[in-house]
């Protein structure tokens, strides 16, 4: 199954901008969000369901090229690592004025393992949403 982005424009109202990856899979790849960090923004939320019967943990990076995995582990430590359980559906909302900002990159990965560590095989099925604001 491949992976489809969709990338809302900024909304103007609210400066924001809305990221949808459907039927995220590749626990070997992480992947930019095409979220426009230009101008730096802060991560607000993200919702992510596991369609799967396995655990997993999505990883976050602020990073200005795609992270790698080498020997089971990934090539730069994520900013975020995010457990979703099997089966369910994740909110993850972020608030308060020190807002994490991410001004380099916005890549996105997921794994079976925590931390740093990443799967040199494997699949999954996420759908994830991530709302960002100026």
């Amino acid at each position: 199954m491949s992976t489809i982005i969709r990338v809302n424009s900024t909304f103007p109202e609210v400066s924001s901008q809305v990221c949808s990856i459907d039927n995220f899979s590749d626990l070997t790849t992480a992947q930019s969000t095409t979220i426009d960090v230009s101008g730096g923004v802060h991560l607000f939320q993200i919702i992510i369901t596991n369609n799967t019967t396995t655990a997993s943990f999505v990883k976050i990076w602020n990073h200005g090229s795609q992270p790698t995995i080498s020997t089971n582990t990934w090539s730069v430590q994520p900013d975020f690592v995010l457990p979703i359980e099997a089966n369910t559906t994740a909110d993850y909302t972020f608030t308060g004025i020190h807002q994490f900002e991410f001004a380099t990159g916005f890549f996105i990965g997921a794994s079976s393992q925590g931390g740093g560590y990443g799967d040199s095989s494997g699949a999954t099925d996420l759908d994830i949403t991530i709302f960002v604001k100026s």
